[in-house]
């Protein structure tokens, strides 16, 4: 025996591979490798392919494929029978015969390489196989974007009683003395509440909305600064439920000294009004008790 077949089995031992698996890995039949390790040569289809197989399972077996075939080709190389070409015509020439043995050749060096690559191909694979996937990047999410904010400034004409919520949190709820101002900035949202309109001005993001109300109506709006256009009020102003819509504010001094005049004459025709009452209930005589 040349050694080649022993060296190849214990490199096989070795890895701890059996000739079924060996023979899944490389694409070479489990015969095929038997008689490789046996060094039967002569049972395989011819010395390229003895060739051919002998590199694939060296390379597989981590042995080198250059000294095993050169080991081959010391010992056999030179004893294999050329191959049998059948019967010359006399009138035949040498050259015609010359391009079938390379085309022969050719082909058998094809089906070599092709197993060749097809070996290194599943080599390739079982690595990739065996490397985990990488795993998938986060992914970005999209942070809302924070709502616009108002400011408020306000300043009491008159002593009101008012309520006063910002981002939903009660900031203020009494009674506003006459020329006490209050200031509110960045806030998402602010909700003001007085017991009648017209005494309290409101300035909102620096616009200057006088003082909106009606002296004899509840007055109530929520101002944020989602959805303002520029120039515009950054919010409609609701009167309470239940009453009328509010009248427009006063946009002059004289307006402003009219609507006060006229909210004093209100309340002092309330209080004659409850003195007469009181005068007439005074001077009606008393019903006399029954006999």
């Amino acid at each position: 025996m040349i050694g080649i077949g022993p060296a190849l089995r214990k490199a096989r031992e070795h890895r701890g591979r059996s000739l079924e698996e060996t023979a899944r890995d490389t694409m070479i039949r489990p015969d095929v490798l038997a008689a490789l390790e046996e060094e039967r040569f002569e049972e395989l289809p011819g010395d390229v392919y003895v060739r051919g197989f002998l590199r694939s399972y060296s390379q597989y077996l981590g042995l080198s494929p250059d000294k095993v075939l050169a080991a081959y080709s010391k010992e056999v190389g030179s004893d294999i029978p050329p191959p049998i070409l059948g019967p010359v015509d006399p009138g035949e020439e040498e050259p015609i015969l010359r391009p079938r043995q390379t085309g022969s050749w050719i082909v058998a060096l094809g089906i070599a390489l092709s197993v060749f690559l097809l070996a290194a191909a599943l080599g390739l694979l079982s690595n990739a196989a065996s490397t985990p996937d990488p795993a998938p990047l986060p992914t970005a999410i999209e942070s809302p974007e924070p709502p616009t904010p108002v400011s408020l400034s306000l300043l009491a004409r008159a002593r009101v009683n008012a309520s006063i919520i910002v981002d939903g949190k009660q900031e203020f709820l009494g009674v506003l003395q006459e020329l006490e101002a209050r200031d509110y900035r960045k806030v998402d949202e602010i909700t003001v509440s007085f017991d009648r309109g017209a005494v309290v001005e409101l300035k909102v993001n620096g616009r200057d909305l006088g003082m909106p109300g009606s002296p004899d109506v509840p007055y109530e709006a929520t101002f944020t600064g989602e959805g303002t256009l520029p120039g515009e009020p950054v919010a409609e102003v609701s009167p309470v439920a239940g009453e009328s819509p509010v009248a427009a504010a006063p946009t002059t001094r004289r307006e402003e000294r009219q609507a006060r005049r006229e909210d004093r004459q209100s309340r002092r025709q309330d209080r004659k009004t409850r003195g007469e009452e009181r005068t007439r209930e005074r001077e009606e005589p008393s019903p006399s008790p029954s006999v």
